[in-house]
This record gives C-alpha cells, sequence and structure tokens, in this order.
C-alpha cells in the first residue's frame, strides 16, 4: 500500500534502491530506473519511476538520525570495532544553479533548512551555491554517520552539531581528529570545549612555535609503519602543555622534492630579473610576495 504520499510501496523502492548499489551503482535515472526496466527481473518494481524513488529516500530522510545509529551499532558489534578515535572530514558540493536556496521547507512536519548557499568552496568554484558534506569515522574507516550542512558555515561550526547529534550513542571516550583547515587558536578553544580532546594536523609555516620549538627540537623518531617515522615533542609544563607528533614520510619527502627543485628554480630566476628592470622591483617584490606560489619560499 503507499505510504506517506508515495505512488509505489516505499519498502520495494526502498529493496529496488538497495539492489541496484550492490549490482550495478549509479545515479537515479541512469540506474535504478533504467535498471530495473532493461536489466533487473523484479514485476513488482517495473511501475517504479524516478519520482517515487526520490519520494522513497525522502522517507527515509527523516528517520536517518536512528537508522544510521543502529546501523553502526550492528556494524560494529558484528566487526567489533572501536569507537574511540573519530575522523572527521568535509567536503564541498557545488550545485549548478545561479541563486541560493532563500527558505527552508517543510515535510512531513519535519523542517529541512535551506542548505545551498554560497561559501568558500574547496574546489575553488567560489560564487556557486553549494553545500557542505560531513562524514565521522572510525580508526579503522567504518563510517559512523554523515551530515548534510548549508554550504556557507565555517567548519569548525560544524562540530558542535555532530557532538549533540552523536550524544548517546555507544562512542566510549572520543578523541576527535581533524585536518589542518581547523588549525587555529580560536577552533581549538571551540573543540576543547565541545570535544575535550581532540588531534589536529598543524600547517609547518603556521605559528612560530611549531617553527621555533618543535621542528628544531632534538630528539629520536620511532617507525610505526614501513614507510612513517614519528617524534613526540611536548611544549610547556603542566596540564596545558602541547603535544605534538612530528611526522617524517621519507616516500612523500621524496616525490615532492623534484617539483619543489623545478619551482626554486623559477623563484630564483624571477628574483634575478628584479635586477634587470631597476623601476619596476618594488612594485614587483610585493606581487611575488603575495604571490599563493612564490610567497611561502620567498
Amino acid at each position: 500500500m503507499p505510504q506517506d504520499g508515495c505512488e509505489a510501496p516505499q519498502e520495494t523502492a526502498w529493496f529496488a534502491l538497495t539492489a541496484n548499489r550492490l549490482a550495478r551503482p549509479a545515479s537515479k535515472v541512469a540506474g535504478d530506473e533504467r535498471w530495473l526496466a532493461d536489466e533487473g527481473y523484479w514485476p513488482e518494481a517495473k511501475p517504479l519511476a524516478l519520482a517515487p524513488l526520490y519520494r522513497a529516500l525522502a522517507v527515509l530522510l527523516c528517520h536517518i538520525e536512528s537508522i544510521e545509529q543502529e546501523l553502526f551499532c550492528r556494524t560494529a558489534d558484528l566487526l567489533n570495532a572501536a569507537g574511540d578515535l573519530l575522523c572527521w572530514a568535509t567536503t564541498t558540493l557545488s550545485v549548478e544553479l545561479a541563486d541560493e536556496d532563500d527558505d527552508g521547507e517543510v515535510w512531513h512536519d519535519q523542517a529541512i533548512p535551506a542548505l545551498r548557499k554560497r561559501g568558500h568552496n574547496q574546489e575553488g568554484r567560489d560564487g556557486t551555491p553549494q553545500v557542505v558534506v560531513g562524514l565521522a569515522r572510525t580508526r579503522d574507516g567504518l563510517p559512523v554517520r554523515s551530515w548534510v550542512f548549508p554550504g556557507n558555515p565555517a567548519e569548525v561550526t560544524t562540530i558542535h552539531q555532530r557532538q549533540d547529534d552523536l550524544r548517546g550513542w555507544r562512542l566510549n571516550r572520543c578523541v576527535f581528529v581533524g585536518d589542518r583547515g581547523m588549525f587555529s587558536e580560536g577552533h581549538r578553544q571551540r573543540l576543547s570545549r565541545a570535544l575535550g580532546r581532540y588531534i589536529l594536523a598543524v600547517p609547518m609555516r603556521q605559528g612560530t612555535e611549531v617553527a621555533l620549538e618543535v621542528l628544531t627540537r632534538a630528539g629520536r623518531s620511532r617507525d610505526v609503519a614501513h614507510n612513517l617515522r614519528v617524534k613526540e615533542v611536548y611544549v610547556g609544563t603542566g596540564e596545558r602543555r602541547r603535544r605534538y607528533g612530528v611526522c617524517d614520510h621519507p616516500d612523500e619527502a621524496k616525490r615532492e622534492q623534484a617539483p619543489r627543485e623545478r619551482l626554486l628554480d623559477v623563484v630564483r630566476a624571477a628574483s634575478a630579473a628584479l635586477d634587470t628592470r631597476p623601476a619596476d622591483p618594488p612594485k614587483r617584490a610585493c606581487e611575488l610576495l603575495a604571490s599563493r606560489r612564490f610567497g611561502p619560499y620567498l
């Protein structure tokens, strides 16, 4: 029987979506609808069209919190997965629309916020509406839960909602792991208030503490993998001391050496050219220093 306004049974649509993902993953148009008509043998699913498939997904969205929690708990029990370390990352997905969403919607008494907003795009496509997608996973790569946020918030602001949404899950004491885009004093203070324990990647050129007290500190590194060596450095004393892990990746260093040498040759040539044009050096020098490509090397 139709449920929640769907023109076809939702259970049939959900099974069809799952079967397509297992057999031949594709989009709703290219996969499910055509796959059911041309390749799959399931007479009961033949009446399904694109709109009922989308409606079935919308129904799942209304219950996404309980569904994801149940899926994670059952999978974690089956695989004996540890939930003490949560790796968090976000990305942006652009939308081919001219205008962003003005207002949210209400679907089956559930408020759906306006998501397609203009913001900083991680792929360099600033100006188009987008959404921010976040994913938390365990240290073994098991997905815990996913989120879709409006396209205009800062990444660190998504942490508070993540903490609230995961409260009550069987995750024990979690340590948050984030990338270098979240490394700043303000972000670290927010993380301390929201989560307490965290691990962040640190940009090597950001902050005098890293350059003067961490990278210059003598000490012995230990092998943690065949291609990774780590040295621990503590800065400060007492409860407020900071713990750094300095990583040495020989294979990555070798891979980056050749492009860096080529870029340094270009920087040297550009610097030498300043002496041949006396009228331009101040302006040209400022341009080189402000360059995202050359500035760090100058």
